[in-house]
């Protein structure tokens, strides 16, 4: 039986993944992101790594935010294009929100699709969302391959203002990558 993670550094926990199997030598390449980034999950409380036998669980709790537009003629939804990496990689992920967002420790779901929306897209003023919906589903996660992921998901919609709405799509950076949102008619 393992123990939970109590290590210190990132070569300790780089180890710890080790011995469960999860083969860290082939993140950071591709569309998988660094044993770094989970270690800041986990730091951050974003993540729980729950040790199960020989095997290791990460579970996670977060939003989805579908984000809709009318314009008396259409309807839009916006999808992810892209993430481009500081280290040079391009990602594109196929998802089925709009944004995604993890729940941070004691704070609300509706909350936490709030901060997504005002964070990833810059959006100001009064959204209205609907929703929250609860889904759970355990898979293995692209962003760190040999990892089992179990998420448990709060489902939302929001519907933009004309003065919300960016017919140039939005731009989210961060310090490793940006991201790149675009509109897609229905």
């Amino acid at each position: 039986m393992h123990e939970q993670f109590v290590g210190q550094t990132e070569e300790e926990f780089q180890n710890y993944l080790k011995n469960f199997g999860i083969p860290v030598e082939i993140w950071g390449r591709g569309d998988a992101k660094a044993v770094s980034h989970l270690m800041r999950e986990v730091v951050d409380g974003e993540t729980v790594l729950i040790p199960e036998d020989r095997e290791l669980l990460r579970q996670i709790r977060c939003v989805a935010v579908n984000v809709i537009y009318r314009d008396g003629k259409y309807v839009y939804k916006l999808v992810e294009d892209r993430q481009e990496f500081s280290d040079g990689r391009v990602r594109k992920r196929k998802t089925e929100s709009s944004i995604s967002e993890k729940i941070r420790p004691g704070e609300k779901a509706k909350k936490a699709a709030e901060r997504a929306i005002r964070e990833e897209l810059g959006i100001t003023g009064q959204v209205n969302l609907s929703g929250g919906k609860e889904s759970k589903e355990i898979r293995e996660s692209p962003s760190y391959p040999g990892l089992k992921t179990q998420y448990l998901r709060y489902n939302f919609n929001v519907k933009l203002n004309q003065d919300q709405f960016s017919p140039d799509g939005y731009v989210e950076k961060q310090d490793d990558k940006t991201t790149y949102f675009v509109w897609k008619k229905r």
